[in-house]
């Protein structure tokens, strides 16, 4: 069971699950920073087959990562190896299933949240308001976390866009521009900081977010495993 620290409260948002990816739903794979899209052919214990995908990246033997939206509106993410093809009447790819423990779920209401220090563009709506650059502290895919100027003139409710660098795997980065509401501005430490949430950013650009924190997180838990190896 993992952990992981939301808003100050101590909430069980990942946890070892039963793959409950069903046929006929949609299955989102990345293979070295290319994306694509198919369908789910057939579940077993061992595997998961999903259309044939006509690439150079989608080979035996090749790692990639998968995620889609289970029934239950949660997010599904995991990494697995392309095991072979499948001569059938649809032409398919055979992934290996993955261990509960390597399936993360993500419940949409709360996104995970991890530590990220960035250099961001905040851009204010105001007329009159210049943009800045500043330093994020954190991101999950309902907002963000960031230090503000000592000239900083937002409040509460402002409407902001930020243009966000995500780093990926694989060395590839993602420029989002997301839209923004300032949600509170406070002091800590004698530095003001502000969060800010994500209410009405693209989907596709959640998911950019969402993705980024699944790497994040898959990340610190290999270094976690790797510590305890070599303890």
């Amino acid at each position: 069971m993992v952990f992981i620290t939301f808003k100050m409260v101590s909430i069980r948002l990942y946890k070892e699950v039963a793959l409950v990816v069903l046929v006929g739903e949609t299955l989102f794979i990345e293979q070295e920073s290319k994306r694509f899209r198919s369908k789910v052919t057939d579940v077993t214990e061992e595997s998961i087959s999903i259309q044939e995908i006509s690439s150079s990246h989608i080979q035996k033997g090749k790692k990639v990562k998968c995620w889609y939206l289970g029934k239950d509106q949660a997010i599904y993410l995991f990494e697995t190896i392309i095991q072979g093809k499948e001569a059938t009447k649809v032409p398919s790819h055979i992934l290996k299933r993955p261990l509960s423990s390597n399936v993360l779920r993500v419940q949409r209401r709360h996104y995970v949240r991890v530590d990220a220090m960035m250099d961001i563009v905040v851009y204010p709506t105001g007329e009159q308001e210049e943009s800045f650059t500043t330093l994020s502290l954190d991101i999950s895919g309902g907002g963000m976390k960031l230090v503000l100027p000592d000239n900083h003139t937002l409040k509460e409710d402002n409407e902001v866009r930020i243009l966000v660098p995500l780093y990926f795997d694989q060395e590839e980065v993602e420029y989002c521009d997301l839209s923004a509401r300032v949600v509170r501005v406070f002091f800590h430490d004698g530095i003001a900081k502000a969060s800010l949430s994500f209410d009405n950013i693209a989907e596709k650009d959640r998911q950019k977010v969402i993705r980024y924190c699944y790497e994040r997180q898959l990340m610190k838990r290999r270094k976690e495993k790797t510590l305890q190896i070599e303890n």
